[in-house]
């Protein structure tokens, strides 16, 4: 067999990946669609490799994943790449452990894991762990969840970092606020009051007739 090799076209239908997310009403994780024109909405991943003995006009995917899929502790959820090529089809080098030492030291879990049966796995700390109720939970047992089946530890876990991330990103911005920014905001501040205090009047102004 040929080495893997880039064509200089890409085989559509067989790169697109169906953007799916979490339905708490169905518990089911289904494929996302655009709103508006209701057209199936797709991942954007990492360049995969050919096979370089199949048909140019139709050209193979080389098999085997070369990425992980993580919830990172700053709430995205994110694809990391385990290789440095998309030829590169070998995940047990020093780049890949690398990839996957970083993972364990920010406590980033996979996509749809439960994040306490990863602590027992010691792939994270509990104090990576965001949400309290999480934290307090009871692990899920080995094989009821993954990224077809999300956890709902998982879920949870993820809504508590991104909440983290808001909060955090909102005193940040407080932080870097220019002059012209914190006028203004003290300005719109001024105007609420001064709105709220009208209002608060007429309705006074409005009960009294009343009697």
């Amino acid at each position: 067999m040929a080495e893997p090799i880039l064509w200089a076209h890409a085989a559509e239908s067989a790169r697109k990946i169906p953007a799916k997310k979490f339905n708490p009403a169905t518990g089911q994780v289904e494929q996302q669609f655009d709103p508006e024109t209701g057209e199936p909405l797709f991942e954007k991943i990492p360049q995969r490799a050919h096979d370089g003995d199949s048909d140019y006009k139709k050209p193979a995917l080389i098999r085997g994943v070369t990425w992980i899929e993580y919830l990172r502790h700053d709430g995205h959820v994110v694809r990391v790449k385990l290789t440095n090529g998309a030829a590169h089809l070998d995940t047990d080098t020093n780049y890949a452990k690398e990839k996957l030492a970083k993972a364990r030291f920010f406590g980033w879990i996979r996509k749809g894991h439960c994040p306490l049966a990863l602590v027992d796995m010691g792939e994270i700390k509990v104090n990576h762990i965001a949400s309290e109720s999480v934290r307090d939970g009871k692990r899920c047992a080995a094989g009821s969840f993954g990224e077809a089946k999300w956890c709902e530890h998982y879920i949870a876990e993820e809504a508590a970092r991104k909440v983290r991330r808001q909060k955090a990103q909102a005193k940040r911005d407080l932080q870097t606020e220019s002059a012209e920014q914190k006028l203004l905001r003290g300005q719109q501040e001024q105007t609420k009051e001064i709105v709220q205090g009208l209002a608060d009047a007429l309705r006074g102004a409005g009960a009294g007739k009343a009697k």
